[in-house]
């Protein structure tokens, strides 16, 4: 892991190559990543893990996400449980590369089920959307550095702007002309990213409710 990330850094496999390619042509470089020439980008995985990296040292660095706190009262629930969610999602703040990889995996899974009639396997899949997550890391580390030095706060416009590229670009590997291929491709993340809460407050609910 140590020898694939420091390879990364010293450009032996293009990381600014593969963040040009994925963020201009995203539905091409995929073709080219998983038909011509696996060899010219980075691994997927360590893609994803590296952008996440990155935001996550700004993020920590600068301050720039506030912790996430339930202010506001529900019905039926105490103060126990709101520590708990707030617990909850520290986890996700502190670990997003394993976050997204995780998160990646069942958002996989809803395009591989949807798209079933494409001629990509499960882990073709993944593969490309680790890319993807990756380019959508950097955008959200482009907008935390223009909120500490512009003060700008452009989150929720880059969350939208990253779930339409993630959608466009899963959409491009497929059948990019069939207007469809964009909205299954935006069900399939949405599905995916619900499914990956649901199962992860149920896991941490179980680890910590005792």
């Amino acid at each position: 892991m140590i020898t694939e990330v420091l390879k990364v850094f010293m450009l032996e496999k293009g990381i600014f190559l593969t963040i040009r390619d994925f963020l201009m042509a995203p539905g091409k470089s995929a073709h080219i990543y998983l038909y011509r020439n696996r060899k010219k980008y980075v691994s997927p995985i360590i893609f994803l893990l590296v952008t996440s990296l990155i935001y996550s040292i700004v993020n920590k660095y600068f301050h720039v996400e506030e912790s996430i706190m339930v202010d506001v009262q529900i019905d039926g629930f105490d103060d126990r449980a709101i520590k708990f969610t707030n617990q909850s999602m520290k986890w996700i703040q502190d670990n997003y590369g394993y976050a997204n990889l995780i998160m990646s995996f069942f958002v996989a899974f809803f395009t591989w089920i949807i798209f079933r009639k494409g001629n990509l396997n499960y882990f073709e899949i993944l593969s490309v959307l680790c890319y993807f997550e990756g380019v959508g890391m950097l955008f959200f580390t482009i907008s935390a550095l223009i909120k500490v030095f512009g003060k700008m706060d452009l989150f929720s416009y880059i969350s939208f702007f990253m779930l339409v590229y993630v959608s466009t670009a899963v959409a491009s590997v497929y059948r990019p002309l069939r207007i469809s291929s964009y909205f299954k491709a935006f069900a399939a993340y949405l599905l995916g990213f619900i499914f990956f809460y649901i199962s992860y407050i149920f896991v941490y609910f179980s680890l910590h409710a005792a």
